[in-house]
């Protein structure tokens, strides 16, 4: 998911290199996506299954999460608009804001609710559910954007996807971790997981649709749907209001009684 827009962008240079598997372009893109996704991963994990302070507060605060990411990914992607077409670019590139709009709340889905599933399961088991990706974004090519795949590639997808469970669940479990229980926690973070699934079956094939039609860049896609997902995320933490910020909680002393954290 990322910063949307990068995924068409690496298949239209992937397709435009087809014709050397060894094209050093290509082991370029493929490396830096895998590191991407690993050093994200990661980072996301860390951050949302550490305990803080003396009261060992995980943190909650995802909304104000995805608004830094959109941020962040809003301001790359202009900075590259500015080099590669310059000053005078069009920044929605000709697309109706309805279809941004349609792209963007699907992209926002799959950030929200994979974040709120860490909550209630572990990462790994997340990690399981989300490698079936290629099957929700499949379905979701054939019903919007109207692709008739071979049954070639709906068997790699399939296998794609069985690849990459197998090698999760084959994989040692760490030292301390928890063991696999269906509760009623567990089934909420299930249902949360599948629900950012849907987004993607969404956002995926919409935003293919919007490059095909508008032949818009994968900047376009990246700066308008983070740019619109931010937006969506000021309006989830509007209501809380400070409250939604990424703050460290106050420490407690002894007595129970709260005191403003030190540095």
């Amino acid at each position: 998911a990322g910063g949307g827009g990068g995924r068409v962008g690496w298949q239209r240079r992937a397709g435009a290199m087809s014709d050397s598997i060894f094209n050093p372009k290509l082991v370029v893109l493929s490396v830096g996506v895998w590191v991407s996704f690993i050093a994200f991963g990661w980072a996301q994990e860390t951050l949302t299954s550490h305990q803080y302070g003396a009261d060992k507060d995980r943190f909650e605060h995802t909304s104000s999460l995805v608004l830094l990411q959109s941020v962040g990914n809003a301001l790359v992607a202009y900075v590259a608009l500015l080099i590669t077409r310059g000053p005078n670019v069009s920044v929605t590139g000709g697309v109706p804001m309805r279809d941004w709009l349609i792209a963007a709340l699907g992209y926002l889905g799959a950030h929200k609710f994979g974040l709120e599933a860490l909550k209630y399961i572990i990462f790994p088991l997340q990690v399981v559910v989300k490698s079936c990706k290629s099957i929700p974004v499949m379905a979701g090519e054939v019903v919007i954007a109207g692709v008739k795949h071979s049954a070639a590639k709906r068997m790699s997808v399939l296998l794609l996807t069985l690849g990459v469970i197998m090698f999760t669940l084959a994989a040692p479990a760490k030292k301390g971790s928890q063991a696999f229980q269906l509760d009623r926690k567990t089934v909420i973070g299930l249902v949360l997981v599948f629900l950012a699934l849907v987004c993607d079956g969404i956002y995926g094939p919409y935003q293919n649709r919007i490059a095909n039609k508008y032949k818009v860049s994968e900047f376009h896609l990246m700066l308008n749907m983070n740019v619109w997902q931010g937006l969506f995320s000021l309006v989830l933490i509007a209501p809380s209001g400070a409250r939604a910020a990424p703050l460290p909680r106050p420490a407690r002393t002894v007595d129970g009684t709260s005191r403003a954290p030190s540095g």
